[in-house]
């Protein structure tokens, strides 16, 4: 019996398709004014999902509380706050990320969990957002409530600042959006949330000096609108996050 022919082109064991890496941190907090009279005890979160045509990922979520802090400069990794690596993405790949930083000294709120699963909340409604104006309704629906995907498209009927649950802005081809109701001396004290394709990240990424994407927010009490904190001054966060590429492989979140 003759040998069998070797096939030229073998099927490869491994069949799970890589895909370019990404890691989103927070990196550095410099507070100019409280939002409290003295310190803030603060918690942070951040978060990221991904979407592609009408399907999403769990979100990635990781939380960690900072202490107390007056006006001072600091960094998240020194104080805890975890990275968020090897996220998986494609040029197809819709990327949303989304960081919130509260001062819950009074009321003790939220926990982590709590917090945890806000972010993952909030990263579906911007998601469902991001689809309702792309013209992608079968993934908005994927992502919220049918009561939700009426209160977006309402908002979207009437679009502004206040009437949307984010004020959208536009930032070197990564759309941004940022809170803009906060009362009391508890509650967000800084927050943002930013999106792109995986195209358009990879892009920024690789023609920037450093092949990171490097971004400062600052997120003032008064220019905000968001009410009369306790500190006569206004609060005022300046807050600096990280997205760089981590090469080739295997993701830990994909869609």
């Amino acid at each position: 019996m003759p040998p069998l022919p070797i096939r030229k082109n073998p099927i490869p064991i491994n069949t799970v398709a890589t895909k370019s890496l990404c890691q989103f941190y927070l990196d550095k907090c410099v507070i100019t004014n409280t939002r409290s009279l003295h310190k803030d005890t603060l918690v942070a979160g951040l978060g990221v999902v991904l979407t592609k045509g009408t399907s999403a990922s769990k979100p990635s979520v990781t939380c960690a509380k900072l202490g107390d802090h007056n006006n001072t400069t600091f960094s998240f990794w020194e104080k805890g706050l975890a990275s968020l690596d090897n996220i998986g993405i494609d040029a197809d790949t819709q990327v949303t990320f989304l960081y919130e930083i509260y001062n819950n000294g009074a009321k003790g709120h939220p926990d982590l969990d709590e917090l945890q699963q806000q972010i993952g909340d909030h990263l579906k409604l911007q998601a469902a957002l991001n689809a309702l104006n792309s013209s992608n309704p079968q993934l908005a629906e994927a992502l919220v409530s049918q009561d939700e995907l009426d209160k977006l498209k309402q908002q979207m009927s009437t679009p502004s600042a206040k009437s949307l649950m984010f004020a959208s802005v536009f930032t070197g081809g990564l759309y941004g959006a940022f809170y803009s109701l906060i009362d009391g001396c508890d509650g967000i004290v800084a927050a943002g949330t930013y999106s792109a394709t995986g195209a358009v990240l990879s892009e920024r990424i690789a023609s920037s000096p450093n092949q990171v994407i490097a971004q400062t927010d600052t997120s003032n009490g008064k220019q905000n609108g968001w009410g009369a904190p306790c500190n006569p001054h206004g609060s005022n966060y300046v807050i600096s996050w990280i997205a760089q590429s981590r090469g080739q492989g295997l993701p830990v979140i994909s869609v």
